[in-house]
């Protein structure tokens, strides 16, 4: 049966899957994030209005996701993925 299964169609070389993202430097994973996170947050006001648990988690994020230092992000990363292998 199909019932219940979903196709994705999407160019595997350029949808949001993992390996696409994990391509990404941290400025522009940031700058994704934050764009999303103020999308989300017109949709859920659009939708339930202002002041719910759910636009305050938001802003918490938002602030956390505006603390992030690319540079050292990536270096970070490097070294991670050194340590495993994953990196030459």
């Amino acid at each position: 049966e199909d019932v219940g299964k979903i196709l994705d169609m999407r160019n595997k070389d350029t949808c949001p899957n993992f390996i696409n993202m994990a391509k990404k430097d941290s400025a522009e994973l940031q700058e994704l994030l934050l764009k999303a996170i103020a999308e989300q947050r017109r949709q859920l006001i659009e939708a339930d209005g202002e002041g719910t648990q759910t636009e305050k988690d938001l802003g918490m994020l938002e602030k956390w996701a505006k603390k992030v230092n690319p540079k050292t992000a990536d270096k970070e990363a490097i070294k991670v993925l050194k340590a495993v292998g994953l990196y030459a």
